[in-house]
Parts: structure tokens; C-alpha cells; sequence
């Protein structure tokens, strides 16, 4: 699983204790899936939030990804709004009772530069 190409393992830690883990996986071409999980006793305190935000800036820095994939379990609103609060947004008609689809597509390198 280390060893795949397709695959990127993200760790975090605080101090020497891990307390989550990304995980991409390239589905089709330039396009992942994303996994998270954050230690149960470190959910709330914001650190799904950071580690959502670092992961994908290292994900846009480090590979050609063009979009990002999440799905949430459709009752999990921490994990929604971890998702929606770094740029995720959901896709109309891709869910059902049990999960929710939410896209981040790579941000346009011009588009600050033609808003000037």
C-alpha cells in the first residue's frame, strides 16, 4: 500500500503522539479520493479542520491533481463542515441516505491574476 504510486498516506502528529491520517487515492487520471480520520479524543479540537486544509495544499503542491473527492457519511455534520470549510462543495443529485459527495476542484492559478 506505502509503495503505490496511486496512493499518498498523510500522518499527523502532535508532539510524538499521531492524532490523524489523510489518505488520496487516485481513481481516473488526475482525479482523488480522499480519506480522513482524526483520533476520537482529538475531534474536537479543530484538528480535522487543519489537517483537511494541509493535506490538500500538499496535494495540489506535490502532484498534478486536478480534483479531490470526499465521501461523508450523510449524518456526520463535522466531517461536512471540516469538507465545505477548505473549498469543498457538494454535488446536486450525488448522494443518497447514506453518503454525500462533496468536489474540490484545483483552483485556477490565473484567476487571481485576471481579477486584477
Amino acid at each position: 500500500m506505502l509503495a503505490d504510486p496511486d496512493r499518498h498516506l498523510l500522518l499527523a502528529e502532535r508532539g510524538c503522539k499521531p492524532v490523524g491520517q489523510v489518505r488520496f487515492d487516485r481513481v481516473r487520471g488526475y482525479w482523488y479520493e480522499v480519506s480522513v480520520s482524526v483520533e476520537r479524543q482529538s475531534r474536537a479540537e479543530g484538528i480535522g479542520n487543519a489537517l483537511v486544509a494541509a493535506a490538500v495544499d500538499w496535494l495540489w503542491q506535490n502532484t498534478n491533481a486536478t480534483a479531490i473527492d470526499a465521501w461523508v457519511r450523510a449524518e456526520n455534520e463535522r466531517s461536512l463542515r471540516t469538507f465545505e470549510g477548505s473549498g469543498f462543495r457538494e454535488l446536486p443529485g450525488e448522494h443518497d441516505d447514506v453518503f454525500r459527495l462533496l468536489r474540490l476542484e484545483r483552483p485556477d492559478p490565473w484567476a487571481a491574476v485576471l481579477r486584477r
